[in-house]
């Protein structure tokens, strides 16, 4: 995965752009606890702890890595995590695709996100 920080600008404003769009359409529910996540995923980082995955082992991040190339991988991973719940359940998440708003089954839209 290539750094966002090495990405042009307007590809770093459109990413972000485009995870504001999706937090914006999401319940107050799912808000709560995508802020949980990224809340405990930033203080993890300022207190130097490492993250940790499922099984819980640390994620190493290489050497220079930037806080906001740090911050946006937890954000993909609990963006994904959302979508895995929710897809595990049989619900929909209402999402914004090419500028359209849609209510897509989460089980579709994980086959459209990155593996983390």
């Amino acid at each position: 995965m290539k750094p966002i920080s090495e990405l042009p600008d307007s590809k770093q404003q459109g990413i972000e752009h485009e995870m504001l769009s999706y937090f914006n359409q999401l319940d107050e529910l799912e808000k709560a606890s995508f802020v949980g996540m990224l809340r405990r995923f930033v203080n993890s980082q300022k207190e130097g702890k490492a993250i940790r995955d499922e099984k819980h082992h640390p994620i190493l991040f290489p050497p220079g890595t930037s806080f906001s190339d740090k911050v946006l991988y937890g954000v993909k991973k609990a963006l994904r995590k959302l979508c895995e719940e929710t897809a595990a359940k049989g619900g929909s998440l209402v999402i914004k695709r090419d500028g359209e708003i849609q209510n897509v089954p989460a089980k579709e839209l994980l086959k459209t996100l990155p593996e983390v």
